[in-house]
């Protein structure tokens, strides 16, 4: 508990975050630049640009997601509901 509860309290650093963001979307111009390069068959080059990007692009997302967990979003379980029905549910 007191580990979630760290997590949640402590911000994650804001520059960490920038960088990141930067990050991924400079790969996103430089990747098809480099696979260009890289490759000589124009379709090979296509489908290895699109699965580096999304992957990097993903795991910013994820990462994104990371950062704030107890965040209440509508999508999200209602676990306050939830442990309160069960709260109840023990008392009587």
């Amino acid at each position: 508990y007191n580990h979630a509860r760290k997590t949640m309290f402590i911000p994650f650093p804001f520059p960490h975050a920038q960088l990141s963001a930067f990050f991924v979307f400079t790969i996103m111009f430089a990747v098809p630049l480099l696979m260009d390069e890289y490759s000589n068959n124009i379709y090979l080059g296509a489908l290895l640009t699109f699965l580096t990007v999304t992957c990097l692009a993903g795991m910013h997302e994820v990462a994104r997601e990371l950062e704030n967990p107890f965040r209440n979003v509508p999508n999200e379980i209602p676990l306050v509901k939830l442990q309160a029905l069960f709260n109840e549910s023990l008392i009587t």
